[in-house]
């Protein structure tokens, strides 16, 4: 937390001691006796007291700042202060949640709207995001037709500070038959902090 005193960025802890040695332990307060004569333990209590609460507010100010800051870390796509492999590895965990969830629109969610977005996957290669919207809704029209998906496996490397690299196992069961097989995404951060996927090849066992 950044903390100014007169326009100058100090330390909590240093402006705590600055104010205790500057007031508390002055020259004009030692020898200014006739000002705890004329108040008595009145006035002696009232600068303890001055002294206590500003101490308090200090503190208190610096723990809710942290606490502010990190509840304004996290972004609808993941914790912007937290590693790039924590976050995509969370939001990996998030696909599997909203796909058996039924939820079709949060899956979605998390591929990126982008030129150079592709989805391969068999002898199928989907170049758009309006495309794979249109094919998964087809496919996948109701909660029992998405059946239930898993990941296990997964492995999140960064390539930049900007592009993250997942691989990992998957199975998907429907009522029918069960699938399981690889995949690979690459995660690309937006400008406001936040992960998509841009790129995603998966391949089932034969």
């Amino acid at each position: 937390m950044k903390f100014y005193y007169f326009f100058k960025e100090v330390d909590p802890t240093e402006l705590l001691h600055y104010f205790f040695g500057h007031y508390l332990g002055s020259n004009r307060l030692r020898s200014g006796s006739h000002l705890f004569m004329s108040f008595g333990f009145i006035g002696m209590r009232m600068i303890k007291n001055m002294f206590l609460y500003f101490c308090l507010l200090i503190f208190s100010i610096n723990g809710l700042a942290n606490s502010i800051d990190k509840e304004s870390a996290i972004s609808e796509f993941g914790v912007v202060n937290e590693a790039p492999q924590e976050i995509v590895s969370a939001l990996i965990e998030k696909l599997s949640v909203d796909w058996n969830s039924g939820d079709m629109s949060a899956y979605l969610h998390a591929y990126a709207d982008v030129p150079h977005f592709r989805l391969a996957f068999g002898d199928r290669v989907i170049k758009t995001k309006t495309e794979m919207r249109s094919f998964f809704e087809k496919s996948w029209a109701t909660k029992t037709d998405m059946g239930v998906f898993f990941t296990e496996k997964i492995n999140v490397a960064s390539i930049s500070s900007q592009l993250v690299l997942a691989t990992g196992n998957f199975q998907h069961q429907f009522e029918s038959e069960t699938i399981v097989g690889a995949f690979s995404q690459l995660w690309m951060r937006r400008s406001d902090g936040a992960w998509q996927i841009i790129q995603e090849h998966t391949s089932r066992q034969h």
